[in-house]
């Protein structure tokens, strides 16, 4: 539904509930006009790549990483406050906990084929995945740090090759989220996510998008 599809319902609903507040007779809802008789609430960008990606319109987001593993729980105690993804931060957890649950990542129903084929069949037209979340933690095989999913896990694959292979496959688009905050090199500060980017960072950064955009 459309925002300005949104706001007649809303514009409608609005005025008939003051006439009955006032004692008015309840009139009869007019006949909606059709969907394409609604102006599109916000126009296409200029930009020809945005534009296409707008286009695509839904899309499935998955985010994922070494921090499912916990389930918002570190020894037990649950984690109340912050996002999932963030537990290492919030719970403090140190790296050698951290990675000592990296160890056990098993991730032995992952099936790149099967999340592929679920998001085609909900109507998306691409998914996405989480390649590095601010633990630092990369979830594909890099060249740039042993602290990656194929290097410290049991599972030892490489889950954005397969989904990026199983996702041309059946014809949908793949795409990554990649965080340029990484507690590996900074202070955690999960509060705000105001983690300042120094120039030191760049090449590193820079190394692991190469990968990720460029590796087959």
């Amino acid at each position: 539904m459309t925002r300005s599809l949104k706001a007649a319902f809303a514009t409608a609903a609005l005025v008939a509930g003051c006439a009955l507040a006032a004692g008015g007779p309840a009139q009869a809802n007019p006949a909606p006009k059709p969907i394409d008789a609604y102006p599109a609430a916000i126009p296409l960008s200029t930009d020809t790549n945005i534009a296409n990606w707008e286009k695509l319109q839904f899309g499935m987001f998955v985010h994922w990483g070494m921090f499912s593993s916990y389930g918002g729980y570190y020894n037990g105690v649950q984690q109340t406050i912050g996002y999932p993804e963030q537990i290492k931060a919030w719970m403090n957890i140190p790296t050698s906990d951290y990675l000592a649950g990296a160890h056990q990542f098993t991730a032995d129903k992952f099936d790149a084929a099967q999340w592929c084929a679920t998001a085609k069949a909900a109507g998306a037209k691409y998914l996405v995945l989480t390649s590095k979340h601010h633990d630092g933690f990369a979830m594909w095989d890099t060249a740039t740090t042993d602290y990656n999913v194929v290097a410290q896990t049991p599972f030892g694959r490489d889950p954005i090759k397969e989904l990026s292979t199983a996702c041309r496959a059946q014809g949908m688009g793949f795409g990554l989220y990649f965080s340029i905050i990484d507690w590996t090199l900074q202070t955690p500060e999960p509060y705000q996510n105001l983690n300042p980017i120094p120039d030191s960072m760049m090449p590193y950064i820079k190394s692991q998008l190469t990968e990720l955009l460029t590796k087959p």
